[in-house]
């Protein structure tokens, strides 16, 4: 497969390591929305449109996507609608049928269709200039995520490491809890080595394309042991890698669910080079606020502010600008017009405004640009240190406060539309003091100051 218009591998970038770099060292602000069928359909009789996502992506100006991996055959734990999901990533060959009511797998052969649709589909990404977070786990396959969502729906009943929907004796269940979680650990060795296997079989799959990072799992449990999994399966990766020599690709853990008070702690002090926090403020009442006042990136790991793990169904334009202005790289989980999750309308101009996000990051030094909260009455500013350009989120109307005091001459001022493309331009503001300074926008704006 030809180069596509990213310019990987991916690496923590050396200046600001709250970003990637691409391969010439420059920094990238990934932003995009990623939907749950990316990778594999539920409903087999209406298939994903996959590149239609990837025209709307590239329209928008994004330049990331999350390609979702269900471990499951059937069901899902946040409906009780049926759903059926294809390629697995192993052969159904019986004898004998799985609780499903297809045929048993085999877990020592893979299914070469399910490799073949996530090369392709990532390579498809690369000439759309998007880069690929590949999905290892869903912690949303195993049992425990339906209490309170579908009752009566047990997606571990359909799971391939369910003693009774294999031919090859593995029980990922061997205490008889019911819910699957012990193959979210390392306490089962039958499971965690056809989890090795499956986890080089990926690599193997993609290891060659450039636009390419791995995530472990999707909100697997905020336990110790999954902890402990997680970190096992990045160094599996990275192990993987190291073998096949040529481009290494970064590495992820994601948000565990349901939360814990370590969780955050847990993934900043992982093996891998980026996370994806959990608003704890939203599930145990404590700690970072990521949907209203995120915390600075501080370069420790690249950090995906993804509504998945904020909300769940959420986000708007203020929250992106508010990751953004953050150091921080915003992620939209998005419906995409489709019906996985039936959802009411949200995130009004959600999807321009990471295209506008990541457009401003490129006519900027993004390397040299750090959480400047101080300088701006919202507490929301990125600058460089010598303040040659500022950029001030202003959330609704209103004047925002810049603080120029300490800085000499004269700077250019203009203002941008925070989810439609329009810029106003504005007097000069000469430093040395703090302005206030209107928005000519009713709705959110972005002030960007640069120095003469």
């Amino acid at each position: 497969m030809g180069k596509g218009k990213t310019n990987g591998p991916l690496q923590v970038c050396r200046q600001n390591p709250r970003y990637f770099a691409d391969a010439s060292g420059k920094p990238l602000l990934l932003t995009g929305s990623h939907t749950w069928a990316t990778l594999q359909d539920y409903n087999p009789e209406n298939p994903f449109d996959f590149p239609a996502m990837l025209e709307k992506s590239r329209a928008y100006g994004h330049s990331f996507i999350r390609m979702w991996a269900w471990e499951q055959a059937r069901w899902a734990a946040h409906t009780e609608r049926d759903f059926r999901f294809t390629p697995l990533a192993y052969q159904r060959t019986g004898p004998g049928e799985a609780l499903d009511g297809g045929p048993k797998f085999d877990l020592t052969k893979f299914n070469d269709a399910y490799f073949a649709r996530l090369r392709e589909r990532v390579g498809l990404a690369a000439e759309y200039g998007i880069y690929v977070s590949v999905m290892l786990f869903q912690g949303w396959s195993v049992e425990f995520k339906t209490w309170g969502y579908a009752p009566g729906v047990r997606t571990w009943k359909a799971h391939p490491f369910h003693r009774d929907n294999n031919i090859n004796g593995v029980d990922g269940d061997p205490e008889n809890t019911d819910d699957g979680l012990a193959t979210h650990t390392l306490a089962v060795p039958a499971v965690t080595a056809i989890q090795r296997a499956y986890v080089r079989r990926v690599v193997d799959a993609v290891h060659d394309l450039d636009n390419v990072m791995f995530e472990v799992s999707n909100e697997s449990a905020a336990t110790p042991a999954s902890r402990d999994w997680q970190y096992a399966m990045v160094e599996e990766v990275k192990r993987r890698e190291a073998e096949l020599g040529g481009m290494r690709h970064p590495t992820w853990i994601s948000a565990m669910w349901p939360s814990a008070p370590e969780v955050n702690d847990w993934l900043r002090a992982g093996p891998s080079e980026a996370m994806s926090p959990s608003n704890l403020r939203t599930y145990i009442g404590i700690g970072d606020d990521y949907m209203l006042d995120p915390p600075p990136g501080d370069g420790v790991k690249v950090v995906f502010a993804d509504t998945d793990h904020i909300w769940g169904i959420g986000g708007d334009v203020d929250w992106v600008w508010r990751s953004f202005l953050r150091g921080l790289n915003p992620v939209f989980m998005d419906p995409w017009d489709g019906d996985f999750v039936v959802h009411p309308p949200y995130g009004p101009g959600a999807r321009p405004a990471m295209g506008l996000a990541r457009n401003l990051s490129e006519e900027i030094d993004l390397a040299a640009m750090t959480p400047s909260g101080q300088l701006a009455s919202s507490g929301f500013a990125l600058a460089d240190p010598a303040r040659e350009v500022i950029v001030a989120f202003q959330p609704g109307d209103g004047k925002l406060g810049v603080d120029l005091r300490g800085a000499d001459g004269t700077y250019a001022c203009q203002w941008r539309h925070a989810y439609v493309d329009s810029t106003t331009d504005f007097p000069p503001l000469e430093g040395g003091k703090v302005h206030q300074v209107a928005s000519p926008y009713v709705s959110s704006g972005i002030m960007i100051l640069r120095r003469q």
